[in-house]
């Protein structure tokens, strides 16, 4: 993901349910915004702003996590 090492990521908004994280990518170049859900940390929906682009990602229906138990 464009989040994956964005040294320059600041948290400009927080709910009880989510966080809004906002980062320069000049590799792109591009800004983002991505509000996260509190809880899993996984995220909700992405924003991105180009000089001649822009889009919106919305993440969904994550799988459940995995049950691990010791070998028996």
């Amino acid at each position: 993901p464009q989040w994956e090492s964005s040294p320059n990521a600041h948290v400009v908004a927080g709910g009880a349910d989510t966080v809004t994280v906002t980062f320069a990518a000049p590799s792109v170049p591009a800004f983002f915004s991505v509000v996260f859900d509190r809880r899993t940390l996984l995220p909700r929906v992405l924003h991105m702003t180009a000089a001649a682009h822009f889009m919106t990602d919305r993440y969904s229906g994550f799988d459940p996590g995995r049950l691990i138990r010791a070998p028996s």
